[in-house]
């Protein structure tokens, strides 16, 4: 039992900092994955200096229909990559952080998917 495929429509890039360049910049890993649902919650708060947008979204990784691709020097890997919390998210232009994630079963000892709060 999984999610259904046809409610898996998006795509998105998960950046995992692999370490820091001679510049101190941080170099990443790239992983696309595919076949994966994606909502969002836009909102915009209130406060006593003006408006803040607290945008936020949750990022639902099926283990039977996600697809994987990482490329590394040329080498293409469909190993299962999953995102830590702090990662970076690309979706749709826009660049998000993992703040949390659940594993979320059902019957058996492996999840049914994984949910992942995006901000």
């Amino acid at each position: 039992m999984s999610i259904p495929e046809y409610l898996l429509v998006h795509s998105c890039t998960l950046k995992k900092r692999t370490g820091v360049d001679r510049d101190r910049n941080p170099t990443y890993t790239e992983t696309v994955l595919t076949n994966v649902r994606i909502e969002a919650t836009m909102r915009t708060e209130r406060e006593s200096i003006g408006e803040t947008r607290a945008d936020t979204m949750t990022l639902y990784i099926d283990p039977e229909h996600t697809e994987y691709s990482t490329t590394v020097n040329g080498e293409t890997s469909t190993a299962q990559v999953l995102p830590d919390e702090l990662d970076a998210i690309e979706w749709q232009g826009r660049t998000f952080t993992v703040r949390s994630f659940m594993p979320c079963y059902a019957q058996g000892n492996a999840p049914h998917h994984w949910e992942y709060n995006l901000e």
